[in-house]
C-alpha cells in the first residue's frame, strides 16, 4: 500500500518541527553525553513496546481495591488505543517511517542512532506514543490530580525516545499523545459510569469487584 495524500500533507505541513527535533535529538547523540543518551533512550523505548509494561502495571493495581479503577481504566485506555492506533490509523494513513527514504537526513540520523530498531509497521501516528499517553491519561484522571500529572513525564520521555532512535517524526508522537489522551478520557469516562452502576449494586459479583483487595486476603491468611 502507498502512503495517502494525508501521509503526504503531514510530510509538507510539518516538515520544520519534524526536522528541528530529529536534528536536536541527533545533536544530544554527538554531544559529550551523547554515550549515556544512547544507552538512556533505547532502553525507555523499551517501556512502550506492545503496552506490555503497562498492561503489566495495570494487572497489579486491579489486586487492589484502591488501585482497581486506575488498573480497569489503563487497560480499556491501552485497548482503544491499540484499536484506533495500531488497527485503524496506521494502516488507513500509511505514513512510512522517516528512515524510508534513503536520501534522507533522518536515514543517515537513524543508520548512526537507530539502526536495528526498525519498524516495518507504519509510522503515524506513534503506537509507543498513543499507549503510553493512554495509560498515563488514566492514571492522572484516577489519581490525585495535584501529583498524578508527574505521570506525563514517564509519557513524554518514551515519546521522545522514539525521536532520538529516528523510527518517529516528532509529528507522529503528538499525533499519538492526542490519540492517546483522547483514548484515555473515554475509557476513564466509561469505567466512571460503570464503577458506580457497581456500587450501587448488591450482586455479589459487583461486591467483589468493588471491594475484593488481596492485601486483605493475605493478613487474612497471616492470622
Amino acid at each position: 500500500m502507498g502512503s495517502t495524500a494525508f501521509a503526504a500533507w503531514l510530510n509538507a505541513t510539518f516538515s520544520g518541527m519534524d526536522s528541528a527535533v530529529s536534528h536536536f535529538a541527533f545533536s544530544l547523540h554527538e554531544s559529550a553525553a551523547g554515550g549515556f543518551f544512547d544507552r538512556l533512550f533505547p532502553f525507555l523505548t523499551l517501556f512502550g513496546n506492545g503496552g506490555i509494561f503497562f498492561i503489566a502495571v495495570a494487572v497489579v493495581c486491579l489486586l487492589f481495591k484502591k488501585g482497581r479503577r486506575t488498573g480497569a481504566t489503563m487497560l480499556i485506555a491501552l485497548l482503544f488505543g491499540l484499536l484506533v492506533t495500531n488497527l485503524a490509523l496506521k494502516n488507513g494513513i500509511a505514513r512510512p517511517r522517516p528512515y524510508a527514504d534513503e536520501f534522507s537526513t533522518f536515514f543517515t540520523y537513524w543508520q548512526a542512532i537507530g539502526h536495528g530498531l526498525e519498524n516495518e509497521i507504519y509510522s503515524f501516528p506513534s503506537g509507543h506514543a498513543t499507549a503510553s499517553f493512554a495509560a498515563m491519561t488514566a492514571v492522572f484522571l484516577c489519581g490525585n490530580r495535584k501529583y498524578s500529572f508527574l505521570a506525563y513525564i514517564p509519557a513524554l520521555l518514551i515519546g521522545f525516545s522514539r525521536i532520538y532512535i529516528q523510527v518517529h517524526y516528532a509529528s507522529d508522537i503528538v499525533g499519538g499523545a492526542i490519540v492517546g489522551t483522547l483514548c484515555g478520557v473515554a475509557a476513564w469516562l466509561l469505567i466512571r459510569f460503570w464503577f458506580r452502576k457497581m456500587a450501587a449494586s448488591e450482586k455479589p459479583a459487583a461486591l467483589f469487584i468493588t471491594n475484593a483487595d488481596i492485601l486483605h486476603h493475605l493478613k487474612k491468611k497471616e492470622v
